[in-house]
């Protein structure tokens, strides 16, 4: 993420025909070599010294393109405004960015051993099984668990096809608790 930042900030630097008072070439490379091979255990103080490092030098380069930039034209606002919260976020914070040319990236929870979580935006479809013929979507706003995503997509699907929905079969992730009134709700059991 920090590359990114630096990547951002010297772009709109160089767009705007700005030279920065001090772009920290060499000191980059360094820390980023660093940080590169001092992940083992017997290295992390010095992998964090050297992140809290890379950290400062980024937040000095934003704050001289910022500074040179004054007044910051419209076009720049909500790039900048992205590169800072970028910057400023906590490890515990909600709301983190995780792309930069995409900051309403979300992080899913996917609850599997081998891909424990995504990063993306929800989306739900709904189709007819024997067919496969595709009768609902919808994209999902936020992070929401899955349950609360389902009678939405049902409502959908009913409001689109003017048809009653008889029997609706899920995964685990759909697991409504009580069910929904008037509908049948198979679950899908995977078998490996």
């Amino acid at each position: 993420m920090i590359e990114k930042v630096i990547e951002h900030s010297k772009r709109i630097a160089k767009k705007e025909d700005i030279k920065l008072k001090r772009t920290f070439v060499r000191e980059i490379k360094k820390l980023k070599h660093q940080l590169r091979f001092a992940r083992k255990p017997k290295n992390m103080k010095k992998h964090e010294k050297a992140q809290k490092k890379l950290h400062r030098i980024v937040f000095k380069i934003y704050v001289d393109l910022v500074k040179q930039l004054n007044p910051i034209p419209k076009s720049y606002q909500k790039e900048l405004d992205v590169l800072y919260r970028a910057l400023t976020q906590q490890k515990d914070d909600k709301n983190k960015i995780y792309s930069i040319h995409q900051p309403e990236t979300l992080c899913i929870s996917k609850e599997k051993e081998h891909k424990p979580y995504e990063f993306g935006n929800k989306s739900s479809f709904a189709y007819i099984r024997k067919s496969g013929i595709i009768v609902g979507a919808m994209a999902i706003e936020g992070n929401q668990y899955d349950e609360k995503t389902l009678k939405p997509q049902l409502d959908q699907v009913k409001e689109l096809t003017k048809c009653k929905i008889r029997k609706t079969i899920v995964d685990k992730g759909y697991k409504v608790k009580g069910g929904i009134p008037g509908r049948d709700i198979v679950m899908l059991k995977v078998v490996t």
